[in-house]
């Protein structure tokens, strides 16, 4: 069993001041990769633009890369990256705040895309091979561009989740509802000059203990049908039994470790954890508004650590897990999800 710690590395309080951008929770990094080093973990930093140009972010974030105990990744955010269609505030796009990267027009995409990629490049002299959308947003034309340009580890699929109530620019975000839970490759359906036809979704982990019986139920919430209200009423009830795997201070004592734990025993191949930089840092996200909830983030973070270390399960970033996986057998060679 691998163990995966993904962390989207970007600015302050993006859900609610996405228009500012301010990265004062860089200055926790250090501490969390040294929490990190302690267990044996190796980190993936997937970068939105802003960590991958400006220099408070290359100088806490490069020495770790150069060091080898982290990778970096790939993180769009539409709003962040240029080429910008409308300037906003200083390093913000006001065309497309919050909007989802398959709302862009394919050439927008393709530029917003590929200057990120140079831009991680430039800056910590890697080219990243692992990605997540901004706001889980993936799609198929996504997955063209990250085959066609290298990659080999993606991470947006969220299973068993809806986003539709999220809007982006004009359109509601992507459902999970009927995506894998276990890695999959997912196949281009573009031709690549490279050869190369697909790449490895690694979905972040939803445990819950009814899996089959809350998937039927999210898809019949989402159908517009009598008893829709009462089926979405069901399926958060139920899905509040489990959870996705983030250490969130709002979950009851125990209850990540609690997920783990029968992550492990359902001898599940993958543990994929995550959390944004700025939940790490007090104020600086929904997450940690307060001195408590801060701290919960930090021992839920050293507790699931433990346990991975203590369990002999194996620490990994994206990209090593990825490869890893396509040597093996009893994996779905196929799979796919819709938005």
């Amino acid at each position: 069993m691998y163990f995966v710690m993904t962390v989207d590395v970007e600015a302050d309080d993006a859900w609610n001041s996405p228009d500012k951008i301010q990265l004062k929770n860089l200055a926790q990094i250090p501490k969390f990769q040294q929490l990190c080093d302690r267990y044996g973990i190796v980190p993936t930093y997937l970068l939105a633009y802003e960590c991958a140009c400006r220099d408070e972010a290359i100088s806490v974030l490069k020495p770790i890369s150069d060091s080898g105990k982290c990778e970096i990744g790939h993180h769009l955010h539409c709003w962040t990256t240029p080429p910008f269609e409308k300037e906003g505030p200083p390093g913000v796009d006001s065309a497309w705040i919050h909007a989802y990267q398959f709302e862009l027009s394919d050439s927008l995409f393709a530029e917003k895309a590929e200057c990120l990629r140079l831009a991680i490049e430039r800056s910590y002299g890697c080219s990243p091979t692992s990605h997540r959308a901004g706001r889980w947003g993936i799609d198929q034309r996504s997955i063209n561009w990250l085959v066609e340009n290298g990659f080999v580890a993606e991470s947006s699929v969220v299973p068993l989740m809806s986003f539709n109530k999220n809007m982006g620019k004009t359109r509601e975000g992507p459902s999970f509802y009927s995506a894998p839970s276990k890695p999959f490759l997912w196949h281009s359906t573009a031709e690549t000059k490279s050869g190369k036809t697909s790449i490895m979704e690694i979905p972040l982990t939803v445990y819950t203990p009814m899996h089959n019986m809350i998937k039927l139920i999210g898809e019949v919430s989402h159908l517009q049908i009598p008893g829709k209200r009462f089926a979405e009423m069901l399926y958060n009830k139920l899905l509040g039994l489990g959870g996705v795997l983030r250490p969130n201070p709002r979950y009851t004592e125990g209850k990540l470790l609690h997920m783990m734990e029968m992550e492990s025993k359902h001898q599940q191949v993958v543990t994929n954890c995550m959390i944004h930089s700025s939940e790490l840092a007090l104020g600086c996200s929904p997450y940690s508004t307060n001195k408590h909830d801060c701290e919960s983030v930090w021992g839920i973070l050293e507790a699931v650590f433990n346990l991975v270390k203590q369990s002999g399960i194996r620490p990994l970033s994206l990209s090593q897990v990825a490869g890893r996986l396509e040597l093996r057998s009893d994996l779905s060679k196929t799979g796919s999800c819709r938005k």
